[in-house]
């Protein structure tokens, strides 16, 4: 899939990072077709490459879920801080 240059959108780092390999440049290379097909989950022979297409856009425009993926990447950076706490017995 080649990437809308239009307008210089900037995507989160994780959609950067999971679209990467997804670039077909040339669509008459069956093996940039075979290998997205495959990344995104269809079979490498799979025949209607326009549904490919549109499961490629879906992830592209669905910002909340890579912009979340992104913001709980951020908060994992660093080993969490846990305050130890004594139990005690109910009565």
């Amino acid at each position: 899939m080649t990437r809308p240059a239009i307008y210089p959108i900037q995507y989160s780092a994780s959609f950067e990072n999971f679209a990467r390999d997804l670039i077909i440049e040339d669509a008459s290379t069956e093996d940039l077709c075979i290998t997205t097909r495959e990344l995104l989950g269809y079979d490498r022979d799979y025949p209607f490459d326009t549904e490919v297409r549109d499961k490629f856009n879906d992830f592209m425009c669905d910002g909340i879920v890579f912009t979340a993926a992104d913001h709980y990447a951020e908060a994992l950076s660093a080993p969490p801080e846990f305050t130890e706490v004594e139990f005690e017995a109910p009565e």
